[in-house]
């Protein structure tokens, strides 16, 4: 009979000892918890139109929070955008400490003129009124002055996207700084004017045929007040900076 070899009790007791930890490496292994996955969003940039919504489009394996930078422009509610009023804003997304945004432009579903006027020189070309003197401005414009003194211009512009003509008038200080800006159409655009104001203002009060509209929720935090108002033969939008 051929001798048999004999395996020392110490070697057969370290060969069972790992091949117990390889076994339970291998269950720990196929139990493992996956980590949840960290936020992802499917867009940067939404564009929207005023009154509309959309879905944001936002996933993570943990809790979602959102707030928005302007809740003027848009709010978030079930996790869908809703456009507020026209304008740019962020929204900021959070989840599990993971901060992220989303650049949020509301578009007009109505622009009879553009926003902000005090910007609006002339039909194609745009500057800051804000900064310059009557004499300045009126380099700017292409024709059509209807009144100029040493505070005030008034000239007829075109709307070359509408087809829509009215008039401008700016109203300056002493100090040459930009006072008001009254716009006026026939009163024909009554209706198309008052649509274009409730997309960028929120109505601050009405009486008749005049609406008060602000820049913001409360007259407290506004920076601007808009007057709607009409007559027999035009409506007027008249803009003025708050203090």
């Amino acid at each position: 009979m051929k001798n048999q070899t004999k395996i020392p009790l110490k070697h057969l007791l370290h060969v069972i000892n790992s091949l117990l930890c390889l076994l339970f490496i291998l269950f720990l292994s196929c139990n493992k918890i996956d980590e949840p996955e960290g936020l992802k969003l499917k867009n940067r940039q939404i564009d929207i139109e005023f009154e509309d919504s959309v879905k944001i489009g936002a996933t993570s394996g943990y809790d979602i929070s959102y707030s928005v930078r302007n809740p003027f422009i848009a709010s978030v509610e079930n996790g869908f955008i809703k456009a507020r009023h026209v304008g740019s804003t962020y929204v900021m997304v959070n989840s599990n400490d993971e901060i992220d945004s989303i650049e949020v432009n509301v578009r007009p579903h109505y622009e009879l003129f553009r926003y902000p006027i005090d910007s609006y020189l002339n039909g194609r070309e745009y500057y800051d009124a804000k900064h310059l003197s009557t004499t300045v401005v009126l380099g700017k414009i292409e024709t059509n002055v209807n009144h100029v003194d040493d505070y005030s211009i008034e000239y007829l512009i075109r709307n070359y996207t509408k087809e829509v003509y009215f008039y401008i008038m700016l109203s300056y200080t002493v100090g040459n700084t930009l006072n008001d800006v009254v716009l006026t159409f026939n009163e024909s655009y009554y209706s198309q004017v008052f649509h274009t104001l409730i997309g960028c203002y929120d109505i601050h009060d009405f009486s008749e045929d005049i609406y008060t509209f602000i820049n913001a929720f409360e007259i407290s935090k506004a920076t601007e007040i808009v007057t709607l108002s009409l007559d027999d033969d035009n409506c007027y939008v008249k803009y003025e900076q708050l203090k």
